[in-house]
């Protein structure tokens, strides 16, 4: 199961778009930071997909802290 807190933060007249995917699992939690600035696309679509509940029950291969996240579904 995953919690999704969208936020937008203003520095210097930019606006930064970012979401906080909090990911509950078997072995415990962590958290996913997603920049829309980063990939838009990409970000637009995860965020939509995470919040619509498609990613429950997906396994999640490896998690190597501040560097990526690998997952699938089976």
């Amino acid at each position: 199961m995953a919690e999704v807190k969208e936020s937008a933060e203003v520095t210097d007249g930019d606006k930064t778009e970012s979401a906080i995917v909090q990911c509950k699992t078997s072995a415990g939690s962590f958290a996913m930071k997603f920049q829309r600035e980063w990939a838009p696309n990409g970000y637009d679509r995860s965020v939509r997909l995470f919040e619509r509940g498609f990613y429950d029950s997906t396994h999640f291969y490896r998690v190597v802290p501040n560097f990526l996240t690998q997952f699938g579904i089976t």
